[in-house]
């Protein structure tokens, strides 16, 4: 009995590990998209900084390998933009069509899963 008291106890302290590491992602990448976007911070930076952060969070988190791939997307963007080989118009649609299409990547993943069980989902907007 107590080693079954003893394994829910860890199994609900590893649940809110993984929700204190989303909460803290989702809030950083909050503030970093905001200086993104006032330009006190690279776009580049910007992507870096939320693909190792994401990478950092448990593998039980909803949708984190489609996010990951859309962060390694987007940092070869910015960087392109950063170093003056892309426009600013350009950038701006790749941003666009990137989101569209980790949209659809997300959607169906999720639904090729029915009945999967529940993960900890990612809230934020990139």
């Amino acid at each position: 009995m107590v080693k079954l008291i003893s394994g829910i106890a860890l199994v609900a302290l590893l649940a809110a590990c993984a929700n204190s590491q989303v909460r803290e992602y989702s809030d950083w990448v909050q503030k970093a998209k905001n200086r993104a976007e006032h330009g006190e911070l690279k776009w580049s930076e910007y992507y870096q900084g939320c693909f190792s952060r994401l990478a950092e969070t448990p593998n039980g988190v909803e949708g984190k390998s489609t996010d990951l791939e859309y962060y390694n997307t987007m940092i070869g963007y910015a960087l392109d933009y950063e170093s003056g080989r892309m426009t600013i118009s350009a950038f701006e649609e790749k941003r666009r069509l990137a989101l569209i299409a980790k949209a659809k990547n997300r959607e169906a993943r999720v639904s090729a899963r029915p009945g999967a069980g529940e993960a900890v989902k990612l809230h934020t907007t990139y």
